[in-house]
This record gives structure tokens, C-alpha cells and sequence, in this order.
């Protein structure tokens, strides 16, 4: 058997917790016989593919364009979710004007204002131009989920956020499966204790932009008079937030350090000494990075907001 995993086209270039669960479901289905191909393409050839498994309901211009091609070439088509109600933070975790004026717009216009921000930007191909202008985002992927045989979710709330913004059926096959890990990378006995001068810390491992909300995790730590590492590369989208956290670490070289090209061996070093992980974003729909430090036996700081409190449950201490 053949599988395609089609991932947006930044995904390498722009890594996340969506790029460590692809390349690990890539390799455990190698190991079950199965030949998973990567392609980051919007249209690829797909002959002597036998079937096609998306990513990401949340932004779905790239998607709805890979779910089609599938359709055309009469393949079975697997969408795995990792959807977003990002409403809480639209409303209150973007910065500045554009933040102000989304709280006057209706959820269904705001990815409409995305779609020219990035036009203007020039991130959209003309694929995606089209389609958008054709059908709009979300009635686009409402078309293109009758052509999905099954839907993978994390969690039961990512399910009901689903159904409740595309109005699926009841009957509709939605698969829940919990997020993933690769259990090999946490046999590893000779992690590196000497990356940052504090001894007692705090982590938090992410993208830095503000649905991640550093600054206020850096705030927090100041204000109790805690140690904190961020580990992660700048979201290049968010530089003025990025900007406001260099600044934060620079005044405070004595409490706060921001590692901003981790290497992989470096952050799991990092969840290995680290007091506790904290990733109190706006939103999260697995919370990978909280995961992989639990698998090391740390405490857990997470947000109320998402889906966190279903996957690790008493595990966790949550906050607003």
C-alpha cells in the first residue's frame, strides 16, 4: 500500500507541532510496511498512490485544493483535523489595530480580511487566489469534506467544534485518536545539562508569536521572580511580537533566555531539566510540545483555552 501525506508547503520551512506529527506518523507507517511519501504540493500526480491523507481544517485554502486533486484522481481521502476555534484569540490575543478592529467583525468576514492580508502580502499562490474567490474559505471545505472518507480529530471537543462550524451529520465517520509521540526520542540517556545558566527553570517550546503568548509567560515568570527559557524560532508573520519578547529577555538577562534555532537534541534536553513546561497559548488542539515534556515526567502549566484539559486531565495545572 501507497500513502500520500499532503501537508501545507511551508511545512519544512516553517516547522510547528504539525511537522514533528507528520514526519512521525511518516516513519512508524514505514515500520508497518506501509511506503509513506511526503509532498508539500497543492496538485501532485498521484498515480500509484492508493490513498491521500490531509492536514489542517483550520486554514483550509491549501487543503480544499489537495482534497480535490484527490477527488479527481477517485482516491480515498483521509483529513486529519488539528482544527482551531481561534475566536477567543482573535478577540483577545492578537496585538495591535488589526486586533481592535477584528472585535467589530463578524468570525465569518475575519478570514475573508486574512485572505487579503495575505494577498497584499504575496504568500498566496494563484491557485489559492482563485479558489477563495470562487467559493470562499469555509464554504470551500464544506464541498470538499463530501469527498473526505474519514476525519481524524484529537479530542471529543475538536469533534463538536467541527460539527459545530461545518454542520456535519451525526452520522459522519470521525475518528478520534489521540496526538502522538515518537517514543524513541525519550530513551535517550545523555542529554545536555549545561544549555542555560539557570538551574531551577521553566520552558516553554513554540513558535514565538502571539498565539503563543510568550510575553505574557515572561511576565508571569518576571512578576513571580522565576527563571524562564523559550525555546522556538520567531514566527516570521509576527516579527513586531517577536521584537517585544527580545526586548523583554534582553532588559531581564537574569530571569529569561530565548533559544530561537533550537536543535531538536537541545529542546529534549531542555524538557529534561526543566522544572515545569508552560504553553498557556490563546489556542492549542493537541499541545504537542506539553506532551513531550510530560513524557518526561514534568508538571504541566496549560490553558483553559482549547482542548488541552481533555488530554491531560489531572496532569496539568490550567490557568487563564
Amino acid at each position: 500500500m501507497k500513502v500520500l501525506l499532503q501537508a501545507r508547503r511551508n511545512l519544512l520551512k516553517k516547522p510547528g507541532g504539525d511537522t514533528n506529527q507528520i514526519l512521525i506518523l511518516k516513519k512508524y507507517l514505514a515500520q508497518m510496511g506501509i511506503e509513506a511519501l511526503l509532498s508539500c504540493e497543492l496538485e501532485p500526480d498521484l498515480k500509484g498512490i492508493d490513498l491521500v491523507h490531509c492536514f489542517n481544517l483550520s486554514r483550509p485554502e491549501e487543503t480544499v485544493l489537495q482534497i480535490r486533486n484527490a477527488a479527481r484522481y477517485g482516491r480515498r481521502i483521509v483529513l486529519h483535523a488539528m482544527y482551531q476555534n481561534l475566536d477567543e484569540y482573535e478577540r483577545r490575543g492578537r496585538r495591535g489595530f488589526p486586533s481592535q478592529a477584528l472585535n467589530w467583525i463578524p468570525v465569518r468576514f475575519r478570514e475573508l480580511l486574512r485572505f487579503f492580508y495575505h494577498l497584499g502580502a504575496g504568500n498566496l499562490s494563484w491557485k489559492r487566489i482563485f479558489e477563495f474567490l470562487q467559493n470562499g474559505g469555509d464554504f470551500a471545505m464544506l464541498k470538499a469534506l463530501k469527498d473526505v472518507s474519514l476525519l481524524i480529530v484529537h479530542t471529543e471537543m475538536e469533534k463538536e467544534a467541527i460539527r459545530d462550524c461545518f454542520f456535519l451529520e451525526d452520522g459522519r465517520d470521525i475518528a478520534v485518536i489521540p496526538p502522538m509521540l515518537d517514543g524513541d526520542e525519550f530513551v535517550i540517556e545523555d542529554y545536555q545539562d549545561s544549555l542555560v545558566p539557570f538551574d531551577d527553570y521553566f520552558l516553554c517550546v513554540g513558535r514565538v508569536e502571539d498565539l503563543k503568548n510568550q510575553t505574557g509567560i515572561a511576565k508571569a515568570c518576571l512578576d513571580a521572580d522565576r527563571f524562564c527559557v523559550f525555546a522556538g524560532p520567531e514566527n516570521q508573520n509576527h516579527r513586531h511580537y517577536a521584537s517585544l519578547l527580545r526586548k523583554m529577555v534582553k532588559s531581564n538577562p537574569h530571569q529569561l533566555l530565548w533559544m530561537e534555532n533550537p536543535k531538536r537534541s537541545e529542546i529534549l534536553s531542555l524538557m529534561a531539566g526543566c522544572r515545569a513546561h508552560i504553553q498557556t497559548s490563546w489556542f492549542e488542539t493537541a499541545g504537542i510540545a506539553s506532551l513531550e515534556a510530560l513524557a518526561f515526567g514534568k508538571p504541566l502549566i496549560c490553558s483553559t483555552i482549547g482542548y488541552a484539559r481533555e488530554i491531560f486531565q489531572e496532569h496539568a495545572l490550567y490557568c487563564d
